[in-house]
């Protein structure tokens, strides 16, 4: 894009255009979608619209501003080419974030409904299904990538980057509590404004820990006061939805399953630890300590009974899909 557009302003002024064209395309598809609908304007209301959306788009500015605070702190406390390292190690995994929020969306409407019907229940039965079979993939991933975190920085970034291992490292503990969207249950139980306010305390709680950790522990520090937030607002958002729901902290989220699964996995990490060590090359490392952990992780998940067959065949399509950046 630069190559052919020439300055970093007509990039921006392209990306301006793509969006204004994407917005044009898919209200003309919605448009077709609602054609011969009738809109009831007495019941429909603009103002009630734009007071429930207002604060969930704003949180999401919010939640973007956030995401790049401890960025903005190291590039302003060292040099560019220490920036450059924890900019290759503060990466989240993309697979993460889209089966999670696939994960939510699908589930967002069934969750409405059932509160309509006062179904609670089995709004909390849902979610916690939804949370134990993210969970199945989530905490393995984390585990396995840590262990392999060298591996794994080489193959992406090549060995000039070995460096950025550490900040991968403390990024990876964020996945348990990616396991679910707690905005999204949150929005289901009528509470956009509550979004919003969490995302601002984030983005506070970020701002402050951050240029107190980097002081204290130098280039890991924001990262570690990133995660630190993470946990420390999503334990603030699950007592929320437990009040809301009318249930207590522990029966609001799975939490023995989810260390069950963890347990688990970090059974299954010693073969492929020792399989690894005979193998020079890091790609084939990788791969061949991947595949051994799938195959341990899943004989030990199916002999307990966290998963059916089915379930195991479709873990492993998504594991495998996972290295392959699908």
């Amino acid at each position: 894009s630069v190559f052919k557009l020439g300055t970093l302003t007509s990039i921006f002024q392209f990306l301006a255009i793509y969006s204004a064209l994407e917005f044009g395309i898919i209200t003309y598809f919605l448009y077709r979608e609602a054609e011969g609908i009738k809109l009831d304007y007495k019941r429909w209301s603009f103002k009630k619209q734009l007071k429930f959306a207002f604060p969930i788009s704003l949180s999401s500015v919010v939640g973007t501003l956030t995401k790049q605070v401890d960025k903005i702190i190291i590039s302003s406390s060292f040099s560019t080419s220490m920036y450059a390292v924890y900019a290759n190690g503060a990466v989240e995994i993309p697979l993460i974030h889209i089966l999670t929020g696939s994960a939510m969306a699908v589930l967002m409407p069934e969750f409405v409904r059932l509160l309509q019907q006062g179904e609670k229940k089995k709004l909390v039965a849902s979610w916690h299904n939804s949370i134990n079979q993210l969970g199945l993939i989530l905490l393995p991933c984390m585990v396995f990538l840590y262990a392999f975190s060298n591996e794994a920085m080489s193959i992406l970034f090549s060995n000039k980057y070995l460096a950025s291992v550490p900040v991968f490292r403390v990024y990876l503990f964020t996945l348990p509590m990616r396991v679910t969207i707690f905005g999204s249950v949150l929005l289901a139980l009528g509470r956009p404004k509550s979004i919003l306010k969490y995302s601002l305390y984030t983005l506070v709680a970020n701002l402050f820990l951050s240029l107190l950790l980097v002081k204290k522990l130098g280039f890991l520090g924001p990262a570690w006061a990133t995660v630190a937030v993470i946990y420390l607002m999503d334990f603030f958002q699950l007592r929320e939805i437990a009040r809301q729901l009318g249930l207590g902290f522990r029966q609001v989220f799975p939490w023995l399953q989810q260390f069950k699964i963890l347990v688990i996995t970090l059974i299954s990490l010693p073969l492929p630890l020792g399989v690894a060590s005979l193998i020079q090359t890091d790609l084939i490392r990788f791969l061949t300590a991947g595949f051994t952990f799938l195959f341990c992780y899943g004989l030990a998940a199916f002999w307990l009974g966290l998963v059916s067959k089915k379930q195991l065949i479709q873990l492993a399509k998504q594991f495998v899909s996972g290295f392959r950046g699908k």
